[in-house]
């Protein structure tokens, strides 16, 4: 089944609520036809959100081109971090691909944004702002496979 899906890389779960939107409906755009509205998808806005804890886990979750957005928290390990994003892009280009980090450092947001990433956020950022990013890139990544497809 292909749906929609924000897929969550971190090792201690502090993410998960800065990415969710509320419950307010901020996907509630119909998705394409012939996709699926079924599965464990969060609340009702129609894509699924899957924690994982390894890279290659990460990639198997959006290896059917399904719509996605990529969250990694950054500053764990740049190595992996790196190949993680840069095999994102490679094999998948559509899927959007976020990096949190607790720490602001322009130095290393320029890096992770010269190795791929859509949107970097090192330091503070409120949960609404990070949730509205991801829920926007979500929507692209759904009009554009939704366009080639028709």
């Amino acid at each position: 089944m292909r749906y929609p899906r924000i897929i969550i890389l971190e090792h201690d779960n502090r993410l998960r609520e800065g990415v969710l939107p509320r419950r307010r409906a901020m996907l509630s755009e119909r998705l394409p036809e012939g996709w699926s509205q079924e599965g464990r998808l969060w609340e009702s806005h129609r894509f699924a959100v899957r924690e994982v804890r390894h890279p290659d886990s990460c990639l198997a979750e959006v290896a059917d081109g399904s719509p996605a957005v990529v969250v990694v928290r950054g500053r764990r390990d740049l190595t992996v971090e790196q190949a993680l994003i840069v095999r994102l892009k490679r094999l998948l280009p559509d899927v959007a691909i976020v990096v949190v980090g607790d720490v602001p450092d322009p130095l290393l947001a320029n890096w992770y944004w010269d190795v791929g990433a859509d949107f970097v956020q090192l330091g503070p950022c409120s949960r609404d702002d990070l949730g509205e990013v991801v829920i926007g890139l979500l929507r692209e990544r759904i009009r554009r496979i939704g366009a080639e497809q028709a």
